[in-house]
């Protein structure tokens, strides 16, 4: 199973790109990309991997032969979600009052003792995000994505793109204490990073990472 996930850093894509060189900074008034260096999402930005998964810069998963339960426990984020684009349109969208299409990914970091609990401040810490989105947490639960039974009919299309954290979501992280699922940086700026992860075994958090666009 290790020898199936290739941690080699490729080029970036989606989302991991636009917060490179697409994304919109508000907290600078330049409502675009900023040019002032000390404006960043992550620095250093998040990396995507040969085998899909989103990694840091400076984790070090191609220098070592990955752990099988480490290996196992990737492998089923990428299984989840993979099972969960069998199911249409929708199937893996972050929904949530996203006014683009944002779509989960997956997402491994190696997580020592020396990282502490994980927590959002302590993820966000790890992955070097900047100040203003550590400053801007807002967690989220499976109870916030529950329909009022007596809701029109109008919102069914904002209720299939709940269908991932509803169906496979919910059921997968059921099992871990350690569970954090929240966005940073609403109002700060656009697209806002989103997270759904736990520590699925010791020395790994691995879980689901996109952004969405709230205007």
């Amino acid at each position: 199973m290790a020898e199936s996930l290739d941690f080699d850093i490729v080029g970036a894509r989606s989302v991991i790109k636009e917060w490179r060189d697409s994304w919109y900074c508000y907290w600078d008034k330049s409502y675009g990309v900023p040019s002032d260096e000390s404006n960043f999402v992550f620095r250093p930005p998040l990396e995507m991997s040969r085998c899909g998964v989103v990694r840091t810069k400076n984790d070090t998963w191609e220098e070592s032969e990955v752990e099988e339960n480490v290996a196992a426990s990737i492998s089923s984020v990428i299984d989840l979600l993979e099972i969960a684009k069998e199911g249409g349109t929708y199937a893996d969208l972050i929904g949530r009052g996203d006014e683009s299409a944002g779509r989960w990914m997956p997402i491994a970091i190696q997580w020592t003792d020396d990282d502490g609990d994980l927590t959002p401040d302590s993820f966000l810490k790890k992955l070097g995000a900047h100040q203003e989105l550590k400053d801007c947490i807002h967690e989220w639960s499976f109870s916030d994505d529950v329909e009022d039974d007596d809701e029109d009919d109008e919102d069914d299309e904002e209720d299939d793109k709940l269908e991932f954290i509803k169906t496979h979501l919910k059921p997968f992280f059921a099992e871990h204490d350690s569970f954090i699922f929240f966005c940073c940086g609403d109002g700060k700026l656009n697209p806002v990073p989103c997270f759904a992860v736990a520590k699925l075994c010791s020395g790994l958090v691995a879980g689901f990472v996109g952004g969405v666009v709230y205007t």
